[in-house]
């Protein structure tokens, strides 16, 4: 089961329970670092062998497996249930495979709201037009900060 603490107001530690996701640190309003578990997970500039170093283009905008720099595509490793893909720097859209898992309710080009069902699969919480926070709590494991300001939990 993942656990996500927030540490205070511009920080946010989540931990996977398996080996096939990430482990995503904001340390700041502009920085983020994503350790993967393994070494073609991330594209950056190393560290070690086994932790990469991701550092968005700006408040808006992430670099960690990127198509085209403005664009990240996010899949779980196992039952393929979630597409996280931004269109845009402060837009992300997620669509289940499965349609039983996630509901997700737009309210505008720049917000996105995604609660689930039964509250055992994905938590998708947006604090404002730029930051959504998504909480799997299975093996299913897709996260994406877009973030420069604080970070609400659904209750």
């Amino acid at each position: 089961m993942t656990v996500c603490i927030p540490h205070d107001h511009d920080s946010l530690e989540c931990i996977p329970h398996d080996h096939d996701s990430l482990e995503c640190i904001p340390h700041d309003h502009d920085s983020l670092e994503c350790i993967p578990h393994e070494y073609d997970s991330l594209e950056s500039t190393p560290h070690d062998h086994d932790s990469l170093e991701c550092t968005p283009h700006d408040h808006d905008s992430l670099e960690c497996i990127p198509h085209d720099y403005d664009s990240l595509e996010c899949t779980p490793h196992d039952y393929d249930s979630l597409e996280c893909t931004p269109h845009d720097y402060d837009c992300l859209e997620c669509t289940p495979h499965d349609y039983d898992s996630l509901e997700c309710t737009p309210h505008d080009h720049d917000s996105l709201e995604c609660i689930p069902h039964d509250y055992d699969s994905l938590e998708c919480t947006p604090h404002d037009y730029d930051s959504l926070e998504c909480i799997p709590h299975d093996q299913s494991y897709c996260m994406v900060f877009l973030q420069y300001q604080t970070i609400k939990r659904m209750p």
